[in-house]
């Protein structure tokens, strides 16, 4: 982890600054007997989706040119405010660690992965897909999932 410098507006390191730094790391080396060797343990899963059906999701991902998507990013930052441990994932990831996985706003979602995503549902996962993830033509990708409204009934 880097703290980089921290400089009042007038250019002068503040000491209560780096007081408040060596607070938190002192803490942090206290915990970190207890911490080696563990691993995240992320239950939910942000899936970067392709633009398109021959697209690569990681070089052309929907809605993006170049840089972390909007609803990725979105998605990502709400978990992040939740305190909620998640993982960026492509259509290819096994998604058997997972309970819950986001669809967030756009992208193409292959024969393949609607297999997939029925399969996970299936097997206890959800799926959150917000604003026009998952469709295909106005229509659902995965035309076979359950699916409930906002009142909790099946739609």
């Amino acid at each position: 982890m880097n703290v980089g410098d921290q400089c009042h507006p007038r250019g002068i390191l503040d000491k209560g600054a780096y007081q408040v730094i060596g607070a938190a790391f002192s803490h942090v080396e206290q915990c970190e007997p207890r911490c080696e060797g563990a691993t995240a343990c992320a239950k939910i899963g942000v899936m970067v989706l392709p633009v398109s059906a021959d697209a690569n999701p990681i070089s052309s991902p929907a809605g993006c040119e170049g840089g972390m998507l909007p609803s990725v990013d979105g998605a990502g930052r709400m978990l992040l405010e939740l305190k909620h441990q998640f993982d960026l994932i492509y259509p290819e990831t096994d998604l058997s660690q997972y309970r819950v996985v986001i669809l967030p706003d756009s992208g193409y979602v292959s024969p393949a992965l609607s297999k997939k995503l029925v399969a996970f549902v299936n097997v206890g996962g959800s799926i959150i897909a917000s604003h026009k993830a998952s469709l295909n033509d106005g229509a659902f990708a995965s035309g076979s999932l359950p699916c409930a409204a906002e009142d909790g009934s099946s739609v």
